[in-house]
């Protein structure tokens, strides 16, 4: 599942956070195939934009290219209800679902929390938030003078709310990823072969 809203039009390294979930998806896509699993995929905002039918064999592989050609984020709310009941309408067998997305408010992160924990126990939920160089570089990189500290603290307070995020995410049960864009692709991949190698679904 990869959120195509407004979330999701920050850039890191020269890239959207769409074009770097992209990438990954595809990556992840055909790791999945070569390793003989099906897989489907789901992209949305505001409406469902693409619907690839979870299926195996490589010319799945072309499906979900031909899905995620010219996809571009759009400057619109995210409507995760709508996406999380195609996905129940759509995919009844038992499967690793996968939402890619980014969080920056209590708003969006409730929805998160609370589709994907109502996966928990149907299906395996990983849920991948990405983290925005605007927000954490700050923390990182020595202050001077109390614009560039506030702005550190500010950010401090961010990163601690993500965490409490990412935390509750666990704690229901769901999977969860929070990773430079820039370095998704690994992680993914690992999180997936993992799960493969726990015999998890």
């Amino acid at each position: 599942m990869l959120d195509c809203g407004r979330m999701m039009t920050n850039e890191a390294a020269g890239l959207s956070l769409l074009d770097h979930s992209l990438n990954a998806m595809l990556m992840l896509s055909y790791v999945a195939l070569r390793q003989g699993d099906s897989v489907g995929l789901i992209c949305f905002s505001d409406v469902i934009h693409s619907f690839v039918p979870p299926g195996g064999g490589m010319n799945q592989m072309n499906r979900i290219l031909h899905a995620s050609f010219d996809r571009f984020p759009r400057i619109v709310e995210s409507r995760y209800d709508q996406a999380f009941l195609y996905l129940a309408s759509h995919c009844r067998k038992r499967s690793l679902v996968t939402l890619i997305t980014n969080v920056i408010d209590e708003v969006n992160a409730n929805q998160i929390q609370r589709y994907l924990g109502n996966l928990v126990g149907r299906h395996l939920a990983i849920g991948v938030l990405l983290r925005d160089h605007r927000m954490f570089d700050p923390v990182d990189i020595p202050y001077h003078g109390d614009d560039q500290m506030f702005r550190a603290l500010a950010a401090a307070e961010i990163v601690s709310w993500r965490q409490e995020v990412l935390t509750d995410l666990e704690h229901q049960g769901v999977l969860a990823l929070d990773v430079f864009p820039e370095k998704l692709t690994a992680p993914l991949v690992n999180q997936y072969l993992d799960i493969k190698a726990r015999h998890l679904l």
